[in-house]
């Protein structure tokens, strides 16, 4: 039934509107009750237009079939065969780390990788003395740790936290305490009389997600050499470098030639997976990062949708033809990596270069595909 009074509604200003119903321009003619006929797909809707002084028969349903036509094969995807590796050089423009100075305070604001080294002596009355390597960091960070070029055992925490590079829940509500060392090593038969050298590769895994944490700064405050877990007997003096040793040498830029890098053959078989947790490829670990470099070429005229499927162990950061795209968690659950038609290159050479940093499953690219996201 048709209202028989006025109708009101509000504008976006609030005021209230008067409807005009029943007018001799706008007055429908009195439809009486009719049956129609429908075939819907399913979860499927039409409407039925009736313009005003018409029949049912002669209403229009919404929305009208559309002839689409059939969508352009997909280019082919791109199996990649092969690629180059090799570790990084944990080198690069290094300075004098004052105690207690965080990264903001160094201009780094942003979640990349940072070298922390410190090379000191040792006369050989102090070799078997200190066996332990205690890091405080600002905000419970994760810290991997190389004496004199060999990977210190982790006793804090374990190596599938680190792996996983979370968060511990239990200590998001308190800020870390200055005598606390949120990551603490083995180095028992690391040091040797003389020169020693100590590599620590900083991952800052993000900002908890409230809580008075949020608020803390990043980096390593301190670290140094103890009998024990519970205080640093010998301080050691620090340099950091603000970036990984590849980049540095400049290794993401589009223009870089690699030389004396490791060929090394991939899976082609092996399908990858869009998504899941914990399935990486679990290699050796052999350092603190290592670098793939990645090349293939696009058809000319391939304007669609790209992505790269990854199967890899390792955490770290991606960049396609030196631009940054992301960051790689081994732990998933996301193997599909998107990537933009802008920084492509169609018709000739891409370039994909991924530095990882090792976990206890090493640092592994098992295999690569770039190919066109499939058809909806």
């Amino acid at each position: 039934n048709r209202p028989s009074g006025p109708i009101y509604n509000y504008d976006q200003e609030g005021n209230r509107v008067l409807v005009e119903t029943r007018t001799s321009e706008t007055q429908a003619a009195d439809i009486a009750p009719f049956e129609v006929e429908f075939n819907l797909a399913d979860l499927g809707a039409k409407v039925l237009v009736i313009p005003s002084g018409k029949t049912p028969a002669e209403g229009i349903w919404s929305p009208k079939e559309q002839n689409v036509p059939a969508p352009a094969p997909l280019p082919a995807p791109v199996r990649i065969a092969s690629a180059l590796k090799h570790p990084d050089p944990l080198d690069g423009m290094w300075q004098t780390l004052p105690e207690g100075k965080s990264l903001p305070e160094l201009g780094v604001s942003d979640q990349r990788y940072v070298l922390y080294r410190s090379r000191f002596t040792l006369p050989e009355t102090e070799v078997s003395k200190f066996t332990r390597l205690l890091i405080h960091s600002f905000s419970r960070d994760i810290v991997t740790a190389q004496v004199n070029g060999r990977i210190a055992g982790r006793l804090y925490p374990d190596e599938q936290y680190a792996a996983d590079a979370t968060r511990n829940k239990k200590l998001s509500f308190d800020r870390i305490q200055p005598d606390e060392f949120d990551n603490r090593f083995d180095i028992g038969g690391l040091l040797r009389s003389g020169g020693n050298e100590i590599v620590l590769l900083y991952e800052n895994i993000g900002h908890e997600h409230g809580y008075i944490p949020m608020e803390e700064l990043s980096g390593v405050g301190k670290a140094g050499l103890a009998v024990d877990e519970t205080k640093i007997t010998k301080s050691l003096d620090w340099q950091v470098a603000l970036n990984l040793g590849g980049i540095t040498a400049g290794w993401i830029r589009p223009g870089f030639a690699p030389q004396d890098w490791e060929k090394v053959s991939l899976d082609t078989e092996r399908a990858i997976a869009r998504k899941g947790n914990r399935i990486q490829p679990r290699g050796q670990r052999d350092g603190l990062v290592t670098w793939y470099r990645i090349e293939f070429e696009l058809p000319e005229a391939a304007s669609v949708p790209w992505r790269l499927l990854l199967d890899a162990s390792g955490n770290g950061f991606m960049w396609l033809n030196g631009h940054d795209i992301g960051r790689h968690w081994e732990i998933g659950p996301q193997r599909e990596y998107y990537l933009p038609e802008c920084w492509l290159n169609f018709g000739r050479k891409n370039v994909l270069m991924l530095g990882f940093r090792q976990t206890v499953n090493g640092a592994m690219l098992r295999a690569a595909e770039v190919s066109p996201y499939p058809q909806p």
